[in-house]
């Protein structure tokens, strides 16, 4: 039986993390109108992956291997049900579309890669309880808990 409140904390978790995703979006087309157009949806760049799952399993995946550091990174098949993995995969995937149509834009993509990398595969990453199937090991997810939070007392937000 599931916790109403878990529940609620997770709804609230992906609204959130839903509303900063399309801000996201909104900036990317932001930035990436080409100047001196007069139609800025007539400019918009064509994305080479439609999705972030395209990015992951056609770019993300087959270029980076697994190794950070000298440390196994740690890895879920089903990365698409941790939030966390999402959100920094999907910040991943934008700003890769974008640098890409900037001369040097790579580079400074480069090393939010870098970050992010560690942040989502190293040791105290999202997949850090799960693991990637190997030979005749099978794959194993853990699904990620909730952090749980009270309610602030009344008038708390007030000036």
């Amino acid at each position: 039986m599931t916790d109403p409140t878990v529940a609620e904390d997770l709804s609230a978790r992906v609204a959130l993390l839903t509303a900063q995703v399309e801000e996201l979006h909104q900036r990317l087309d932001q930035a990436t109108a080409m100047p001196g157009t007069a139609n800025p949806a007539e400019a918009e760049p064509k994305l080479t992956f439609e999705t972030v799952e395209q990015w992951v399993t056609g770019l993300f995946l087959p270029l980076y291997s697994w190794r950070v550091d000298g440390q196994r990174w740690f890895w879920c098949e089903q990365w698409w049900a941790h939030a966390e993995a999402i959100w920094r995969l999907e910040l991943l995937w934008r700003g890769w579309e974008a640098a890409r149509w900037q001369p040097t834009g790579m580079s400074g993509w480069s090393m939010e890669l870098d970050h992010h990398l560690r942040e989502l595969c190293g040791d105290e990453g999202p997949f850090r309880q799960c693991r990637a199937g190997e030979g005749d090991r099978a794959a194993r997810h853990v699904d990620p808990e909730a952090a749980s939070a009270q309610p602030a007392p009344g008038g708390w937000w007030k000036a």
